[in-house]
């Protein structure tokens, strides 16, 4: 009878732990950047559990195998637990990842074991075991880093166009208002020199200008202040 491989390691990721859990837990991608595997995909999800699917291709096999994928998550740790039994490969196999830490680090505990079916693989992968391990790790360890620059980067880039809006929109504000009135063609010529003459008024428009969040309506207000103004004048707009 074959007896069981096992192995275990505990890597420190810098990434929120929340962000390692939803790598680990993302089945789907795994294609994307796990050695060997060139296919898969999940599905039955229910709370806290899913089923998913390997295609693997590597070193001396090419299979695929369905595994039972169990969820526990608490404030700062999470467990992800896979199980496979009596498949085309495996007579079992189960690896867990144990995750916990905070914002800025993760601790991550990583444990396999499994028995073949084919005593050929059981003894190759027994040869191969430190590699493939650490070569999974790795793999996740660089997704996790490669995945969170990214959202680190879009995040940033959010943050700039934000800004700039704000900015721009300050600068619209702080523009010479009459000049602003004239280009949306809510006032003309003669009544932009016309309210010119009056420095006193020209101060109230702007402050008239503060008055309001809404760029549109402060501009209204000032417009109808501009007609009071010059029928008090006895001009006729």
């Amino acid at each position: 009878m074959l007896n069981f491989i096992k192995h275990q390691q505990t890597t420190f990721i810098k990434v929120p732990t929340k962000f390692m859990f939803e790598i680990v837990k993302n089945v789907d991608a795994y294609y994307q950047f796990l050695p060997g595997c060139s296919q898969s995909k999940t599905f039955n999800h229910k709370s806290n559990y899913f089923e998913g699917e390997l295609e693997v291709d590597y070193k001396l096999f090419k299979s695929s195998y369905i595994s039972k994928v169990f969820i526990q998550q608490h404030p700062q740790f999470y467990t992800i637990t896979s199980i496979s039994e009596n498949n085309a490969v495996f007579k079992m196999l189960k690896s867990i990842w144990e995750l916990k830490g905070d914002e800025k680090q993760c601790q991550a505990n990583y444990s396999i074991e499994f028995q073949f079916k084919n005593p050929l693989f059981q003894h190759a992968s027994s040869l191969f075991l430190k590699e493939i391990v650490n070569s999974t790790s790795n793999a996740f360890e660089q997704r996790a880093y490669t995945m969170f620059q990214e959202q680190q980067k879009n995040q940033s880039h959010q943050e700039n166009r934000d800004g700039n809006t704000h900015i721009d929109s300050e600068k619209n504000r702080n523009q010479d208002p009459l000049n602003r009135l004239i280009s949306k063609k809510l006032i003309d010529e003669q009544q932009l020199n016309l309210v010119l003459r009056n420095q006193e008024i020209l101060n109230l428009i702007k402050q008239m200008q503060n008055l309001y969040q809404d760029q549109n309506q402060a501009d209204q207000k000032c417009v109808e202040f501009i007609k009071e103004y010059l029928l008090l004048q006895q001009f006729k707009i």
